[in-house]
């Protein structure tokens, strides 16, 4: 599972926002920081656009002291995923295209991304109105991941305009800071706004990759400077699921909006998670009969089989197995195995049997005879002209009859498919 971070300069075109979708086609998460588009309108606080591969989900700036035309934020979801968006969180007011969150949840995932795109550091962030916004942001921040749950994995993609890890001394070198998680071995210079991120990060147990991979840096100015200020943030806990994590040198050649035979301005953040779904996708899932389930559920009918199909496949298992496993599984992985035993035994027990439609048996049988009746004719070309008479005129009613059979299908068929619409 693939997420990609990226502060594109600018994402308000369609243009731009097609060129940035096509790149990362294969990614289903894309994140944009400082995409610099507008609110649509006051009534609209989340629009969307469709773009080829992905469902761009924007949350546009607005005038407020806290916030300016750099800011804008997108999220990009693959169109596969679509279906799984749940939620979409908004900033408090003023830090329109500051601040947004998306919850995906499916069967095999609950995942929760937030962009933020932070205030250029000028000067003390913890004074006027550059410290105003970074209070307000982190507080906002510190809110929803208070608010998320315990099975919700938060992938936080930021555009710090700051370093975390190095704190500056008069006079003497910077030193790493020692308490907390949040960075890693690759640290890079960090004022307030930074530090005040990092605290945050500390309460809640969450890394800055960027600071545990040997990124140089993820921003070029235009005096052959660079320095690095753009993170993605994970939990601790989730470490183990990280297969890999890069900057996109390649991406940022094509992506890269400033005409320069050198690299400017930031490069896109690559981040690989390990996702193992349940059940591969191309199973198709069973149609249950949810007259059957509720007659279960309210008059009993048919419960007493589908515990005895439950208690035969717990006890298929062994209880060897469970005990083996007892010591390396966690809670949610013995929950997870408990619903695919009661998802089986529910396929089993209520699912939809096919029904046998007249029309559809008529109209095989009715092809079938047609078939026999082009082979014999083949067959049959030599006899007499009586003979290759009535055989041409058996041909011909099978075909009218098999013409007629097929049009009373189509009527029944749209029939049903009216019937359902009304009583959808």
């Amino acid at each position: 599972l693939s997420v990609v971070h990226y502060n594109p300069l600018s994402a308000a075109s369609v243009s731009r926002a097609e060129e940035i979708s096509v790149e990362f086609r294969a990614c289903p998460f894309v994140v944009l920081t400082g995409a610099q588009h507008r609110q649509y309108d006051k009534d609209i606080d989340v629009g969307k656009r469709c773009l080829t591969h992905h469902l761009e989900y924007q949350w546009g700036w607005a005038r407020s002291p806290h916030t300016n035309r750099s800011a804008g934020i997108s999220i990009l979801v693959g169109h596969g995923w679509r279906s799984a968006v749940r939620q979409l969180h908004l900033p408090p007011a003023g830090l329109s295209g500051r601040c947004a969150a998306l919850r995906v949840r499916g069967v095999d995932v609950d995942l929760l991304f937030v962009g933020m795109y932070f205030p250029p550091r000028v000067g003390g962030a913890r004074s006027g109105a550059a410290g105003r916004t970074v209070a307000m942001m982190l507080h906002w921040l510190g809110g929803l991941l208070d608010q998320a749950g315990s099975r919700v994995l938060p992938v936080l993609c930021t555009d710090l305009n700051d370093g975390i890890g190095l704190s500056p001394a008069p006079g003497v070198a910077p030193t790493a800071t020692s308490s907390g998680c949040c960075a890693g071995p690759w640290p890079s210079l960090e004022h307030s706004q930074g530090t005040l991120m990092r605290e945050l990060m500390d309460e809640h147990y969450m890394v800055a990759l960027t600071t545990y991979y040997d990124i140089p840096a993820t921003y070029w100015n235009n005096q052959s400077g660079s320095s690095v200020v753009d993170f993605i943030f994970i939990p601790e806990s989730a470490g183990g699921k990280v297969e890999a994590y890069w900057d996109c040198q390649g991406s940022h050649r094509r992506l890269q909006p400033i005409p320069a035979s050198r690299r400017r301005d930031h490069t896109p953040l690559m981040l690989i998670l390990r996702y193992v779904p349940r059940s591969a996708p191309s199973q198709r899932r069973a149609m249950i009969d949810r007259d059957l389930l509720m007659d279960a559920m309210d008059r009993g009918v048919g419960r007493e089989t589908f515990l005895r199909a439950v208690e035969a496949k717990v006890q298929a298992i062994g209880e060897d197995v469970w005990l083996a496993a007892s010591s390396s599984r966690t809670s949610d992985e013995y929950w997870e195995h408990l619903v695919g035993i009661v998802q089986k035994a529910t396929k089993e027990c209520f699912s939809k049997r096919p029904a046998e439609d007249p029309a559809t048996e008529a109209l095989k049988a009715s092809r079938l005879q047609l078939l026999a009746a082009r082979r014999d004719l083949r067959e049959r070309m030599g006899p007499g002209e009586d003979e290759m008479l009535d055989i041409r005129l058996q041909l011909v009613l099978v075909t009218r009859r098999l013409r007629l059979l097929h049009r009373r299908h189509r009527a029944a068929r749209d029939r049903d498919l009216c019937e359902r619409m009304w009583q959808a």
